[in-house]
């Protein structure tokens, strides 16, 4: 930190933007955490016909556009940040 006044405000914005940034990607990885325990079927057993297989494939494809998601979404998180971080005064 410097003599200059604005140094200590930037510095707060930036810490605001860095610590927003930290709760977002917690909350993105309880989402990817969401995604990994999904194991049923996106269908409830008790709604499909006597005999029917439940329909796996919605659960599989579920799963992975939601964890794809949140990867993709924290991987910007992280760029942000680094961005932050290097920016200059």
């Amino acid at each position: 930190m410097g003599h200059h006044p604005t140094e200590t405000l930037h510095d707060v914005c930036l810490g605001t933007w860095v610590v927003s940034g930290v709760l977002l990607a917690v909350s993105q990885l309880f989402f990817i955490g969401v995604a990994l325990r999904i194991r049923d079927s996106a269908v409830p057993i008790r709604d499909l016909p006597p005999g029917a297989s439940p329909p796996e494939i919605h659960a599989n494809v579920t799963k992975v556009l939601m964890l794809v998601g949140g990867l993709v979404i924290l991987a910007f998180i992280a760029l942000f940040i680094f961005a932050l971080s290097v920016m200059p005064s």
